[in-house]
């Protein structure tokens, strides 16, 4: 996986992969007290519909970008990514407001960094991959 990277760099990139691995886990943490909290502290009221869109992207999108991201790190930070954007979308339709609030820019530094991490190892494992083929064992 890291093994075309100088000793140095190797155990950069794992402290990055295992640095997002952590925040992940105390970000899923974090959400899940917002929503046992409100479950249990509730009111009475269900959310609307808009609402449970909301709640469909953030928390429950996000969360789910990030455990998937444990596994399968892009696809698990693009959803997260995708996540974030709509949610992001509809507070800026719903509320008319184009601040991004600083939670959200929390989640989408460390998915960001996450898929770039992701991307340049991957890149760089399928250019080692190209630049040395694998050779084919001798018939016999």
């Amino acid at each position: 996986d890291m093994e075309g990277l100088q000793p140095r760099a190797r155990r950069a990139c794992r402290v990055i992969l295992w640095a997002a691995r952590i925040i992940s886990a105390i970000l899923v943490a974090f959400i899940l007290l917002f929503v046992i909290g409100e479950s249990v502290n509730s009111r009475g009221s269900s959310p609307s519909a808009s609402e449970w869109v909301g709640l469909a992207l953030f928390p429950f999108g996000v969360c789910a970008g990030l455990l998937v991201g444990w596994r399968r790190q892009i696809l698990g930070d693009a959803v997260s990514l995708g996540c974030l954007a709509g949610f992001s979308a509809g507070l800026i339709v719903v509320l008319g407001d184009s601040d991004v609030p600083p939670p959200i820019l929390v989640f989408a530094a460390w998915a960001i960094l996450s898929l770039i991490y992701g991307v340049a190892t991957r890149a760089r494992d399928t250019h080692a991959d190209v630049a040395e083929p694998a050779t084919a064992a001798p018939p016999g």
